[in-house]
């Protein structure tokens, strides 16, 4: 998925990503999901964090923190319903955490974790680079 909740406000954030919660948890369905929203990253198992097509780093959710985010987000789903959010507005958009600036300072290939041994021994050195050109409809556009 990329950005399921980009253009959502708060309330329909929350029920989307109840949605998505539920279809991984209880139906055992995985999704890898692409966002910038920090505050969603945390309902992931596991965080694969990017920069120009490169892994940054890679951390896995503790589940306890998980777990509390689930069921926080249980409750606000069921005060949606209930109507008892309704007006109050809570902002998720634009949280910054110390994690986002050590990994902007990290230097050197980040630290894989032992189970992914796919991915064990492999760095990449280039980055794929789409222009105007590529899009022809866009061209057009730009070329103005």
């Amino acid at each position: 998925m990329d950005e399921p909740t980009g253009d959502l406000d708060t309330k329909s954030t929350d029920i989307i990503m109840k949605i998505l919660v539920d279809l991984n948890v209880k139906h055992k369905i995985t999704m890898i999901m692409v966002t910038h929203d920090q505050g969603l990253k945390n309902f992931a198992t596991r965080v694969v964090k990017m920069s120009d097509g490169k892994i940054l780093k890679i951390v896995d959710t503790p589940p306890e923190l998980r777990r509390k985010l689930i069921q926080d987000l249980n409750e606000k789903c069921e005060a949606h319903n209930n109507g008892k959010l309704s007006g109050k507005v809570s902002i998720r958009e634009g949280i910054y955490e110390s994690v986002v600036k050590a990994d902007e300072e990290r230097t050197g290939p980040p630290k894989i974790p032992e189970n992914w041994s796919i991915l064990q021994n492999v760095q990449t050195s280039k980055t794929s680079v789409r222009k105007a050109r590529d899009y022809p409809i866009l061209a057009e556009r730009f070329n103005k």
